[in-house]
């Protein structure tokens, strides 16, 4: 369900991935100042971030993320060099300085985006399951206390 009560119309599943970049950003704020972007959640489409700078729609992000060696069928690193394309950027309530920020990928293959969904994909099922045997090694300790 989407946040106006009708069904999700996205076309790729979000997963909860936190990723931290920080870089250095030409013109966007005071010189020295790293730009921070931390993600909420990732998609093969796109991603939803907290950032500590204002960014219009429209903006074109040029980024390069590299993902760790995963699964058998990706034994080596790789990095991704793609654009994204602000959609939205809406203050965080309550954090005087921090915006919530919607892009989506505009120039991914369809290779670069099979590769993407496969990381996303395993990284669901491992973090997913070590949450679960956390969740229930803390309720038996529960249940002993």
């Amino acid at each position: 369900m989407s946040w106006n009560g009708g069904s999700d119309r996205r076309k790729y599943k979000r997963v909860n991935l936190r990723l931290l970049l920080e870089f250095e950003d030409a013109d966007g704020g005071p010189k020295g100042e790293k730009a921070r972007m931390e993600t909420i959640n990732f998609s093969a489409g796109g991603f939803y971030c907290r950032f500590n700078r204002r960014t219009p729609p429209l903006t074109r992000l040029a980024l390069r993320f590299v993902f760790p060696p995963f699964g058998a069928d990706h034994p080596d690193e790789r990095a991704l060099d793609c654009e994204a394309v602000v959609v939205r950027c809406e203050p965080e309530p309550g954090v005087a300085g921090s915006f919530r920020v919607a892009a989506c990928f505009t120039n991914l293959s369809n290779e670069d985006r099979t590769f993407l969904q496969d990381y996303l994909d395993w990284y669901q099922v491992v973090f997913a399951e070590a949450e679960k045997e956390r969740t229930s090694a803390d309720l038996g300790e529960q249940e002993v206390a």
